[in-house]
């Protein structure tokens, strides 16, 4: 384990997830790096798309689970893999269908 106590992990990803986790001008991947306190970075590796998170084991975890919400937005529905109520970084608000796009706005900027 390296002195400030991050390590880094990697993890496989599509290339349709590393483009949706990267966002329009990289401000997706901005905004959760500095919600979860880790560093995100969306590399190349043996030929394959990974996505390196560099962290305390607290924030890759943090980071794991946003960016597995982040990829779920993109084909569907958002699960949540966990208790919202068990949890200090997450809150839930129901949106009716309808009104989704509303609360996005355009291109995710809402």
């Amino acid at each position: 384990m390296s002195r400030d106590n991050r390590e880094t992990e990697t993890i496989m990803i599509s290339d349709e997830d590393a483009a949706f986790i990267l966002g329009a001008d990289g401000r997706t991947k901005r905004k959760l790096s500095r919600v979860c306190g880790a560093e995100l970075n969306v590399k190349e590796k043996d030929g394959r798309t990974v996505l390196e998170i560099k962290g305390t084991t607290e924030t890759r975890e943090r980071a794991k689970l946003y960016v597995g919400y982040v990829m779920q937005q993109r084909v569907g529905p958002v699960e949540l893999k966990c208790v919202p109520s068990e949890r200090n970084d997450l809150t839930v608000i129901e949106v009716p269908h309808e009104c989704v796009g509303y609360v996005t706005g355009r291109k995710g900027q809402g």
